[in-house]
């Protein structure tokens, strides 16, 4: 297989379970202790260097799913903002983007903590709740099990999206604990196209392919299922000498492995252990730049 087809293959599967993951209502693992309820939404981040066509790729997959790309943040555009005439809630890209995706290209925070602490929060528990203004105009917005409610200068909101993210950002060079923990809620994917394969996608091939999935709205992970998962995980992170690093990925991954085998219904051991390579590999590179020497004496 070509790198350029791989690449195809790669992102393709991971955007399909991104999109289809947003359908899903419900996830809950079975485990001794009983059902536990798990963010079902699968996120993923695209990153590559200077001309590797990821905008491309963002526009591929914003023409399908018809959702805009935000290229600079910040919490009232993640989470609303008070018309200043009208005093009515102007909802977010977090409640616009509802059982879709949220697509990001080379966004910014720029340097405001807030900004990142907002997000972090919507990426792994998909609720936000906090006063935005003194006054305000009521508001009630239920479409099934979530809702934007406005009430006296206050915002809460339970949604439910997917979440891409395009970057040329060096994932070595971000010492920044809060992009660390961004790479953790999702799954990395780093590719690097020759010149050939370029070509190819300047003649028009598509990197994005379509496959529709319809998951069930709620669904069970039994037991004997999920203790493959852990398998998986523990498996795939075996190669990682670095016991911190290993600790900040084994939930994450046990996480990530049960959306995708809730989108897909099957547990495919090339698929689910290129999840767990793909996410040891971008979480062993940020900040290896600053951190290197000390990766490096853990190694040892």
């Amino acid at each position: 297989m070509s790198k350029l087809k791989k690449v195809s293959s790669d992102i393709s599967f991971l955007v399909n379970t991104a999109i289809a993951s947003a359908k899903i209502k419900k996830l809950q693992i079975e485990e001794k202790r009983g059902l536990y309820n798990l963010r079902p939404t699968l996120h993923v981040i695209l990153s590559a260097p200077v001309g590797q066509v990821k905008s491309t790729i963002m526009e591929q997959i914003s023409s399908f799913v018809k959702r805009e790309i935000i290229t600079e943040s910040t919490r009232a555009g993640l989470v609303g903002s008070i018309d200043s005439k009208t005093y009515q809630m102007i909802p977010g890209a977090a409640w616009e983007c509802r059982n879709s995706l949220l697509l990001m290209d080379e966004f910014t925070f720029g340097k405001k903590k807030e900004g990142w602490e907002v997000f972090l929060q919507l990426l792994e528990t998909q609720r936000w709740g906090k006063r935005v203004g003194v006054f305000s105009s009521d508001q009630n917005i239920v479409e099934g099990d979530l809702y934007y409610r406005v009430s006296n200068g206050r915002v809460d909101m339970k949604t439910r999206f997917a979440c891409i993210v395009a970057t040329m950002k060096k994932f070595e060079f971000q010492r920044r604990q809060a992009f660390r923990a961004f790479v953790t809620r999702c799954v990395p994917y780093m590719f690097d196209l020759d010149e050939k394969d370029l070509e190819e996608v300047a003649e028009g091939i598509k990197i994005f392919n379509y496959v529709e999935v319809k998951p069930e709205e709620e669904i069970i992970i039994s037991h004997n299922v999920y203790r493959r998962i852990m398998r998986y995980v523990k498996e795939g992170l075996s190669a990682c000498e670095v016991p911190w690093i290993k600790k900040e990925l084994y939930l994450r991954s046990i996480g990530d492995l049960c959306r995708v085998y809730a989108v897909w219904g099957k547990n495919d051991n090339k698929l689910m252990r290129n999840v767990v390579k793909w996410k040891l590999d971008a979480q062993l590179l940020v900040g290896k730049y600053y951190y290197g020497k000390q990766i490096k004496f853990v190694e040892k």
